[in-house]
C-alpha cells in the first residue's frame, strides 16, 4: 500500500476540478487531472481537517456563591475551519467532568476545546479563585455605625468651629 508520494510535478499542469480560489479551504474529495504534454492522468485528492483548535484560557476570580460557566474561562479559541469551538471541563487525565470545585480557595481548572470535526485541543489549565462572601451586617449594627459616624462628624464640626473661633 502506498502511503506517501513525492515527485517533481514541474512538467505537469495540475487541474483540480470543482475548486477555485473561493473554495480552496473546502474540505472533501476532489477530482484531479495531471497533464503532461499529450498524457493525462486522473486521480482524486481528499482535503481533511486534522488540526486541533488552539485554546487560550484566562484566570477567573469570583465570590463564593457566584454563578460561573465554562465561557468565563475562554480567552480565545481559534480553529482553521473558522467555526465556533465547543468546550468541556476535564480532569488532569483529560476525562470530561460535569462540574468544577467552586468552594472558597484557589483551584486549577482544566479545559479542552473541540471543533466540528472532532479534533480536540491540548488540555489547558488556568486558575479559579473563589473569595469568601462577606457577611452582611444586621440592620441594628448598620444603624449604630451610622450614628457613631454622625456623632464623630458632629464632634469634628464642633472642634473645627471652635478652632476657627480661636484663630479669629
Amino acid at each position: 500500500m502506498l502511503t506517501s508520494f513525492s515527485s517533481d510535478l514541474s512538467d505537469y499542469e495540475v487541474i483540480i476540478e470543482e475548486l477555485d480560489s473561493d473554495t480552496l479551504d473546502t474540505l472533501g474529495t476532489f477530482n484531479v487531472i495531471l497533464k503532461n504534454g499529450d498524457k493525462e492522468y486522473q486521480t482524486k485528492i481528499t482535503v481533511q481537517d486534522t488540526l486541533s483548535p488552539i485554546l487560550e484560557l484566562r484566570e477567573v476570580t469570583i465570590t463564593e456563591g457566584d454563578e460561573i460557566t465554562i465561557d468565563s474561562f475562554i480567552a480565545s479559541c481559534t480553529d482553521n475551519s473558522q467555526k465556533k469551538c465547543s468546550y468541556a471541563f476535564v480532569d488532569e487525565e483529560n476525562n470530561e467532568i460535569e462540574s468544577i470545585d467552586s468552594s472558597v480557595g484557589e483551584h486549577t481548572i482544566y479545559v479542552i476545546a473541540k471543533d466540528e470535526l472532532g479534533n480536540i485541543s491540548n488540555i489547558e489549565s488556568t486558575k479559579l479563585i473563589v473569595n469568601k462572601k462577606l457577611q452582611e451586617k444586621s440592620a441594628n449594627s448598620s444603624n449604630t455605625t451610622t450614628n457613631s459616624k454622625s456623632s464623630n462628624n458632629n464632634n469634628n464640626n464642633t472642634s473645627s468651629s471652635q478652632s476657627s473661633k480661636r484663630w479669629k
